[in-house]
């Protein structure tokens, strides 16, 4: 499971994931299983780099909430490029790589 794909698992579980000050910080955290949780150890370097990357935020509003969209592209990866929402912490894909 890459990095990614583990934000897009915790928030299928209702975990919200957010960095701050080089720490992760997940709620609630009553809701993440034991698996989850080595999950997210084995993942932290990658999820504190793509939470807390400055990003340009685009024009396009967050399906979910509204809020507005950060656009990321993972580099070496075959995710494609795509849209994180910096208010509810969800990610939409917006298109496949060339």
């Amino acid at each position: 499971m890459t990095a990614p794909e583990l934000l897009a698992d915790l928030a299928r579980h209702g975990i919200r994931v957010r960095a701050a000050d080089g720490k992760l910080k997940l709620s609630p955290a009553d809701a993440l299983t034991e698996e989850l949780a080595r999950a997210v150890r084995a993942h932290k370097p990658e999820l504190l780099r793509l939470l807390s990357e400055r990003s340009t935020v685009t024009p396009a509003e967050c399906g979910w909430c509204g809020g507005a969209l950060a656009g990321i592209l993972f580099e070496g990866s075959a995710i494609a490029p795509s849209l994180h929402c910096r208010a509810c912490h969800r990610w939409t894909v917006c298109g496949a790589l060339a």
